[in-house]
């Protein structure tokens, strides 16, 4: 597993977001629209979804650049 990412989700968590998983993925480090994540209301899904598009795009260690 990703422990940036890890380390990321704990964050999510533990500042009370008040945005959805795949939510606050797509406005940190998505470049364009994934409405499919974006509004998945379901966090193990989001996650899932997160984990295969990092596995996709190569960061098994490191996470994406952040857009914001």
């Amino acid at each position: 597993m990703n422990k940036d990412y890890a380390k990321w989700k704990q964050k999510h968590y533990s500042k009370n977001y008040n945005e959805r998983l795949g939510q606050h993925f797509v406005c940190d480090f998505i470049h364009q629209p994934w409405p499919e994540l974006f509004y998945e209301d379901d966090d193990k899904i989001a996650d899932e979804m997160i984990r295969e598009w990092l596995t996709a795009h190569h960061y098994y260690v490191t996470m994406p650049r952040k857009i914001n």
